[in-house]
């Protein structure tokens, strides 16, 4: 006979029964679709420095936080910033090689480099030969942190002749301009020099021309267009690196200055200079000869460089040879300070505002045509109120 069943309700039956049944299938574990799920970590972000910054808020003004947030985000790569720029040494350009710069410092050729907020922010013109700079010296190298004023820089502009036109420097705080320039080899240019004359005296410098290579033969057309050069003021010396004529009364005109020679390629630059301190070996070149017979100068002087000569307080520029000089936008009263002529008979125009284009009563028209050199001048006068770009390909003004 079974034994007597304990008197359960059927609550207390079903809970026995699960108990055994879920003690057989505890060693079984249980099938995947029954296994509770996770909760999924959100995904890594790629730049852990990106995720950090936007958790970063710290209390700052708007204007503030690019700053703190560059110098949170990343190390810095310069050297921090000279606060006073007064207190550090001037040094003088000798060189421009792109970022880096030949100085003069006490006498020493160093190498300085631009400062990076320079290169960042933008100056607003080109370093160039001759310009004084503030540097700082970090561990034997010099860092240019500033540029000081110029007394007065030449150079010319670039591209097309109006507001578009870019102002690219040659050398800065010079005394004198010296155009050199050849009776024959290459060609002697009238244009080029009423071009520069004018630049110089924009700037109040003391403009000079240098006929080079005299051995060559000098014609009566050249004679007549210098000698109407000297009698509006400009000085005009006339060389020859070959034979050592004239380079005495250069090298006196020189003394005490920081002038500037510039001109064509192949007008004898680098010879004058040589014969001038021959210890100085500046590298010359030939003239090559082009399809049309013309020759033109070889660039053998890649960039200008300010050079000390034997003399106390002498310095000359070396330029490399040029091909164009523009003048750029310029206003009909800053294109006649480089006609000073054309300013005295102007005066007795019968015209007002006069622009000496075929006005009634022209008194400029009715004198300077009647010579060579003054027909020359009011017909460059004319080009250059238009500001045409001239090259060494395009046609040169008359000289006869």
């Amino acid at each position: 006979m079974a034994p007597d069943q304990p008197n359960l309700d059927p609550h207390k039956l079903r809970a026995i029964g699960k108990f055994f049944e879920e003690k057989e299938n505890r060693g079984t574990p249980p099938a995947k679709s029954q296994q509770p799920s996770k909760p999924s970590k959100p995904p890594r972000p790629k730049n852990r420095g990106a995720s950090r910054a936007q958790d970063w808020e710290p209390d700052l003004e708007e204007d503030e936080y690019p700053e703190t947030f560059e110098r949170y985000e990343r190390r810095s790569t310069s050297h921090p910033v000279a606060k006073n720029l007064d207190s550090l040494p001037i040094v003088t350009i000798v060189e421009a090689r792109g970022l880096d710069f030949v100085v003069s410092n006490q006498g020493e050729l160093q190498i300085a480099k631009l400062a990076a907020r320079l290169v960042v922010s933008g100056i607003p013109s080109p370093i160039v030969a001759g310009d004084d700079v503030r540097v700082t010296s970090l561990s034997g190298r010099l860092r240019i942190d500033g540029v000081e004023p110029r007394r007065s820089v030449l150079g010319r502009f670039v591209g097309k002749t109006d507001a578009r036109s870019t102002f690219d420097p040659i050398a800065a705080n010079l005394d004198l301009v010296v155009l050199v320039c050849s009776p024959t080899s290459p060609p002697f240019r009238p244009g080029l020099i009423d071009r520069y004359l004018t630049a110089a005296a924009l700037e109040q410098l003391t403009f000079a021309i240098c006929l080079n290579k005299t051995d060559l033969g000098v014609t009566s057309e050249v004679e007549t267009m210098l000698e109407g050069y000297r009698s509006i003021g400009v000085t005009v010396f006339t060389t020859s690196a070959e034979t050592g004529d004239g380079i005495d009364m250069l090298k006196d005109a020189l003394a005490s200055k920081i002038s500037l020679f510039t001109g064509h390629s192949g007008v004898g630059k680098s010879t004058l200079l040589n014969a001038i301190e021959p210890d100085l070996g500046r590298r010359t070149g030939e003239i090559t000869q082009s399809i049309s017979g013309e020759g033109k100068g070889r660039h053998t002087t890649t960039s200008a460089r300010l050079i000390p000569l034997s003399s106390p307080d002498t310095y000359v520029v070396d330029s490399p040879g040029i091909r164009e000089f523009g003048l750029g936008p310029i206003s009909p009263d800053d294109l006649l300070v480089g006609f000073p002529e054309i300013v005295e008979r102007s005066q007795h125009c019968q015209t007002r505002h006069c622009l000496h284009r075929g006005e009634p009563g022209c008194a400029v028209e009715a004198v300077l045509p009647q010579t060579p050199f003054g027909a020359h001048r009011l017909a460059s006068y004319r080009l250059l109120s238009g500001e045409t770009p001239q090259t060494d390909s395009s046609p040169d003004l008359p000289i006869a």
